[in-house]
């Protein structure tokens, strides 16, 4: 009889969706619905727009492998997997249902936009970037309460060990709940043509604050959080309770949104149609 592992892992080297295809199905246009690629996907480095499946944007190859063979850790698609697969039926009710009752899905949200963060290539960086000058040390021998390392001075920790160690983090995080999301007030703002829609790039989830660090800025009343679910509904946050839980967005705050996103996207932009780059650098 051999052991298995607790947790089973998919092939290494796979297209890793930190945007999960559920999710970018949500910016097709209706009309499109039926094609093989029905998003459109711009490169903000060439302004030109390609037309794209959702299995073609938002991955990494082996993003979420671990270098580790012998960790015994919950791979992503686990502990994921019950938000990636609610989401879409969720977000398909509330269109049908022209987002009447979208607060009772209020705390899932919450917790999905967490998972939307902190599965980000973007989260990533950022933790690498923090681990990357730690150090580790190696016990060579315990005599009781003595405990003798191998080098006093320690090494850095190595790149195949910072990317394990954030994976661990990635799901201990997610794990730990949203309360730092329930401190906000939400609202939701809708539009009705794909034509003129609200767009999504490689990191939806994203905050316009005049502070840093952002640990700081989540506590400021004129920091502002926002989160497309699709290309007709934008849930958007702030500490001051709202005037009304779901409105029409106007024109001009809908080009003001547009040109936050764009300014903010690194790899690609998504929509339901093509919009002109000139347009989206308008503030309104």
């Amino acid at each position: 009889m051999t052991l298995e592992r607790k947790h089973r892992r998919p092939a290494k080297q796979r297209k890793d969706h930190y945007l999960p295809r559920g999710y970018l199905r949500g910016f097709i246009d209706p009309i499109r619905q039926e094609l093989a690629r029905p998003l459109w996907c711009m490169r903000p480095h060439t302004g030109q727009w390609e037309q794209k499946s959702p299995a073609q944007v938002g991955y990494e190859v082996g993003l979420y492998d671990f270098a580790n063979d012998a960790l015994d850790e919950e791979h992503a698609d686990t502990t994921f997997k019950f938000m990636e697969d609610k989401f879409p039926a969720i977000r398909a009710g509330l269109v049908d249902n022209a987002f009447q009752n979208w607060t009772e899905h209020q705390e899932f949200f919450c917790r999905y936009m967490q998972m939307i963060r902190i599965r980000s290539p973007l989260y990533f960086q950022q933790k690498k970037q923090e681990l990357s000058t730690q150090h580790i040390w190696t016990i060579a021998a315990v005599d009781g309460n003595k405990i003798t390392l191998d080098n006093t001075e320690g090494r850095l920790i190595t790149p195949a060990e910072v990317h394990d160690h954030t994976l661990s983090k990635m799901r201990a995080e997610f794990k730990l709940g949203v309360d730092w999301m329930k401190e906000f007030r939400w609202t939701l703002r809708i539009a009705d043509d794909p034509a003129s829609p609200f767009i999504t790039a490689e990191q939806p989830l994203f905050l316009v604050t005049s502070e840093n660090p952002i640990l700081d800025a989540i506590r400021r009343h004129d920091t502002y959080i926002f989160f497309p679910l699709c290309w007709q509904a934008c849930l958007v946050g702030n500490r001051v309770p709202w005037l009304r839980e779901t409105q029409p967005i106007g024109q001009d705050k809908l080009r003001v949104f547009r040109h936050l996103v764009s300014v903010q996207a690194k790899k690609f932009l998504i929509s339901p149609r093509p919009i002109d780059k000139a347009l989206l650098r308008q503030l309104g």
